[in-house]
């Protein structure tokens, strides 16, 4: 299962034609939020991920066309803003992938969120009169601690 919320600092930029830039990202609920990288109490850019589409590349290069890294793009809006983020080690690059992916879901018909991958199957082999069922579930571990 992926996080609900995530901090780390990555490599970002809005465009390949622009240098990676480091910055101090928080996800949570749904949103990106990206700090400065010498100041994270400031907030620079606030982007929401519901109905974003999420794509990943097989590699980074940096300005000398070496790879340095994994790639996440993110458009989001109907203006198709883009936002590129650049992981170096692979388990943050996976992590992110997959609580992005999770993030970026659409309005079905009847108005639940559902992933887009799943509205597009509802769309073509659902008819409408098909019930949905909401489920719920709340994991927690208790752990006891022993002195001698």
């Amino acid at each position: 299962d992926s996080p609900t919320e995530l901090s780390s600092s990555v490599a970002t930029r809005s465009s390949s034609e622009e240098p990676w830039k480091k910055m101090h990202l928080v996800f949570s609920e749904s949103n990106v939020h990206f700090h400065d990288e010498s100041d994270k109490c400031q907030l620079l850019q606030k982007i929401s991920l519901i109905g974003a589409k999420v794509t990943a590349s097989t590699s980074g290069t940096d300005s000398d066309s070496q790879t340095i890294g994994r790639v996440l793009t993110v458009v989001t809006g109907e203006e198709g803003l883009a936002q590129e983020f650049l992981f170096e080690d692979e388990f943050d690059f996976f992590l992110w992938r997959s609580s992005f992916e999770k993030a970026a879901v659409i309005c079905g018909s009847n108005g639940k969120h559902v992933p887009d991958k799943t509205l597009l199957a509802s769309n073509t082999k659902q008819s409408d009169d098909a019930s949905t069922v909401d489920v719920s579930v709340n994991v927690s571990t208790d752990y006891k601690m022993c002195t001698l």
